[in-house]
């Protein structure tokens, strides 16, 4: 009898990246690692969340307008995947991606496809949108803070063997926590 064929029907390269992110000055740090396209220096990007979009956030939960903090964390931290997506996508097209994140409610958003939190709403339909368009098998997982090759990234210390990209915000995520609001 014919066995059953798994394999896929185009050759997929496999990448892996890490993002991290840093509530205070909220600054995130991403990289990726694909030896097929970028040979053995991994590219990396850093970029602050605008401030326009912390206050969009933040308009979403009842705790910030009592205290005047921005309560963030979560979507800093979330952001990061969809940020390699929006600023590489030539990178992610058509592959294997497995990623790597420290924050376990954004991890747990990414791997369930949604949140209760509007905001993370946005951020993982985004993603898993971009996903989708550019045919990206993901894996999302953890990793520990201090096993996280990009923790310094997102506290603005640039040591190590990077090749620098600039990223920056993806304007449909704006627009779509513009759109909630409204």
């Amino acid at each position: 009898p014919p066995r059953p064929v798994f394999a896929l029907s185009f050759p997929r390269h496999l990448v892996v990246s890490y993002s991290d992110g840093e509530g205070g000055d909220a600054g995130v740090g991403v990289a990726a690692w694909c030896s097929e396209r970028l040979g053995q220096t991994p590219i990396a990007g850093f970029m602050e969340v605008p401030e326009m979009v912390r206050h969009l956030w933040s308009k979403q939960k009842a705790s910030h307008i009592l205290s005047g903090e921005f309560k963030d964390i979560a979507e800093i931290e979330a952001i990061g995947p969809l940020l390699i997506l929006h600023n590489w996508p030539w990178l992610l097209r058509n592959a294997l991606w497995i990623h790597f994140i420290d924050n376990n409610g954004a991890l747990g958003a990414l791997v369930n496809g949604s949140s209760s939190v509007e905001s993370q709403e946005i951020i993982t339909g985004s993603t898993w949108q971009l996903v989708a368009q550019l045919e990206t098998l993901p894996w999302f997982d953890r990793v520990d803070s201090s096993s996280n090759p990009v923790d310094g990234l997102s506290r603005k210390d640039f040591s190590g063997n990077w090749s620098w990209r600039e990223i920056t915000f993806p304007s449909t995520v704006l627009r779509s926590l513009t759109s909630s609001l409204s």
